[in-house]
C-alpha cells in the first residue's frame, strides 16, 4: 500500500521534491562555475581588433556609459568618430582630457543632438551629411530611462522619443550616406 500524507500518495510528493531539489543542484553547480572560471583564469578579455583608420562612426550619446567606452576603443583603433549629445562642451572637454597626449591615431568630434525633438534630430542629419564624409557606421546608443513622464515639444512620451521615434528618424535620414560608404565589391551591410 503506499504511504498518504495528507491525503496525498508518496509519488506525488517525491516527483516535484526530485525535480525541485535537481533545479537547486543546476544552480548551485552553475555558480561554481562562473566563480571559479573568472577567479582561476582571470577575467576574459576582448579579441586584438585591426586597425580601423579610414573608418567613420557615427555615434549618439557617446558621452557616458557603454557609448563613452565604445568611443575611446574606437579612437584607440583610428576610427574617425563623430558623436551626437545633448552637451556636446562637455564631452568634448571630457575627451580632450582623455586624449590630451594625443597617442591615438583616431579622431573625434561632437555636435548638438537631442533625440527628444525631431528638429534637432533632422538639424544633426543635416550638419552630418554637410561633413560630405562616408558614414561606415551608425551606433543608435543614446538613451534615457527612470525619469520623470515628460512629453516632447512633438507630443511624444520623453522615453519613446528618445529611444525609439529619435533614433529611427536618424536612420532614415543618414541612409543615403550610409549606402554610399560602402564599396561596389563590398557593399555596407544595411
Amino acid at each position: 500500500l503506499p504511504v498518504c500524507v495528507l491525503g496525498r500518495s508518496l509519488d506525488d510528493q517525491v516527483v516535484p521534491g526530485v525535480i525541485l531539489g535537481s533545479k537547486y543542484y543546476l544552480n548551485i553547480y552553475g555558480v561554481i562555475y562562473i566563480v571559479r572560471s573568472n577567479t582561476s583564469e582571470g577575467p576574459r578579455s576582448l579579441p586584438p581588433y585591426s586597425s580601423q583608420t579610414g573608418k567613420t562612426i557615427l555615434i549618439t550619446g557617446g558621452g557616458r556609459g557603454i557609448g563613452e567606452q565604445a568611443v575611446k576603443k574606437l579612437v584607440k583603433l583610428g576610427c574617425r568618430v563623430i558623436m551626437g549629445c545633448r552637451s556636446p562642451e562637455v564631452v568634448q572637454k571630457k575627451f580632450d582630457d582623455t586624449f590630451k597626449d594625443h597617442s591615438v591615431s583616431g579622431s573625434w568630434e561632437v555636435y548638438h543632438l537631442d533625440l527628444m525633438s525631431l528638429a534637432s534630430v533632422r538639424a544633426f542629419a543635416q550638419t552630418i551629411i554637410a561633413l560630405d564624409c562616408p558614414i561606415h557606421v551608425l551606433i543608435n546608443n543614446a538613451g534615457i530611462m527612470f525619469g520623470d513622464r515628460k512629453v516632447t515639444e512633438d507630443g511624444f512620451e520623453s522615453q519613446l522619443a528618445t529611444n525609439y521615434l529619435g533614433h529611427f528618424l536618424l536612420s532614415h535620414l543618414m541612409l543615403p550616406v550610409l549606402e554610399k560608404a560602402g564599396l561596389a565589391d563590398s557593399p555596407q551591410g544595411l
